[in-house]
Parts: structure tokens; C-alpha cells; sequence
């Protein structure tokens, strides 16, 4: 990640409550430092963790020691706001076990900042007593967490970032990194009820109109600070 891209702010965020105010992949790497039934690949796959190939020196060549050349690929990743950025994907063709990975050493392809699984992946993150997994309803992570947390409003741009663990259990860094998840309302939430819980403000995971419109994880995301 080049010198300048993150703003304003101290550039080793911590996983406290602190606002999204950052765009594009900085702001992506910030939400996550604040912040169904699995299909056979999950069997196949090791924990989605802070070391191995994604450990804070890791580069492109643990990637590939690790999942096999053919199953690495450099490409551009969206970072949101109509703006991609150069990374590497891991599993590029297979929904289940897809991992996007932006680095802080661009040219290098080496010191990860965020990796990312998104909706349709089996991958699964430790999480004290439990897990972490795509799908998984806002309750069973406030359960995890210990306690409500918050989360920014949907519909937009960085809708549904967890943005504050309020003190609980998913705030504690893992192995020097720190988890994100991205939640998304039930498609066939009620119109009126969806627009209660739009827009850019904080919500309280534990707060009725937010809890109506039966949020789920849609990304988990791995994060490094520089």
C-alpha cells in the first residue's frame, strides 16, 4: 500500500470504534481493522487465520506454496466507489473458496493488508468458542462478540461494516491482525423497514429495526495494519 493512501488519520488504526472517513481500498482496510450450511469444499479447506501464507511477512510465493500456482492470480479488486486496486486472488474461479488479498507492497505482492470472503464462501475463521462464517446471522456474531456492537447503516457504498466490537471479544487483535465482517439485509426485507436502517449513520446490532430486517455476514475480512 503506498505512503499517502490513508489520510487524516493515525495509519495504524486500532479495532475500536472509530468512523469509516477514509475511501477505496484504505477505507476497506479500516473497516475491517474496526470493526448456511457449508458445502464440501470447507472440509478441504485450513482455517482462515493471521499466519501460513497470510501472516503479516506473508507475499505471493506463500500463496502459491500453498494453494498451487494455478489457483493464484493477480487481478484488480474493487474497493468500492467505482475504484479497483492491484492484488491477488486466490481459488479466482471458485465462489467457495475465492480469497481477494490487497497488499500493502503493491510491486512486491508481499505484506498483506486485508483479505477478503465474500458471500458464497465456506471459508471459516476461529472465534474464541465458535466460528466466523459467511451467512451467519448478526445474533450468532453479537453471541460470539460477547456484547452489541456497531454497524453502519446499508445501502451505500460501505453499508453494513461492523464499525465498533464495543469492547467485546472480536475487537481482540488475532496474531497481530484484526477480523472485519461486512453485513447485508435479507433481500426480501419490507421496503419501509430497510430504509429505517439505510444510509451512512451507526446502528446498534442489537437494535430492533436493525434486527428486522435479519442482517447476515456477507464478508469476513483479515486485516493488517501497515
Amino acid at each position: 500500500m503506498n505512503a499517502g493512501r490513508i489520510r487524516d488519520q493515525d495509519p495504524r488504526p486500532s479495532a475500536g470504534d472509530t468512523g469509516i472517513l477514509l475511501k477505496g481500498r484504505a477505507a476497506l482496510v479500516l473497516a475491517a481493522l474496526l470493526c448456511g450450511v457449508a458445502g464440501a469444499g470447507a472440509q478441504s479447506l485450513p482455517p482462515l487465520t493471521c499466519s501460513g501464507p497470510f501472516a503479516k511477512q506473508a507475499n505471493r510465493a506463500a500463496l502459491v506454496t500453498a494453494f498451487g500456482d494455478a489457483n493464484v492470480r493477480d487481478d484488480d479488486i474493487y474497493v468500492g466507489e467505482g475504484a479497483s486496486e492491484p492484488g491477488t486472488l486466490v481459488y479466482p474461479d471458485d465462489p467457495e473458496r475465492r480469497l481477494e488479498i490487497l497488499w500493502h507492497d503493491d510491486d512486491a505482492r508481499a505484506r498483506p493488508a486485508l483479505i477478503r470472503a465474500s458471500t458464497g464462501s465456506v471459508w471459516r475463521v476461529p472465534a474464541g468458542p465458535g466460528e466466523l462464517r459467511v451467512g451467519m446471522a448478526i445474533a450468532d456474531v453479537e453471541a460470539l462478540n460477547g456484547r452489541a456492537f456497531s454497524l453502519y447503516g446499508f445501502e451505500w457504498d460501505y453499508g453494513g461494516y461492523a464499525s465498533g466490537w464495543k469492547g467485546g471479544a472480536l475487537g481482540e487483535a488475532r496474531d497481530g491482525c484484526v477480523v472485519g465482517l461486512r453485513f447485508g439485509p435479507d433481500p426480501k426485507a419490507d421496503d419501509k423497514a430497510l430504509r429505517k436502517v439505510s444510509g451512512d449513520r451507526q446502528l446498534s446490532s442489537a437494535a430492533p429495526a436493525v434486527r428486522a430486517v435479519h442482517p447476515v455476514v456477507e464478508q469476513i475480512t483479515l486485516s493488517w495494519p501497515e
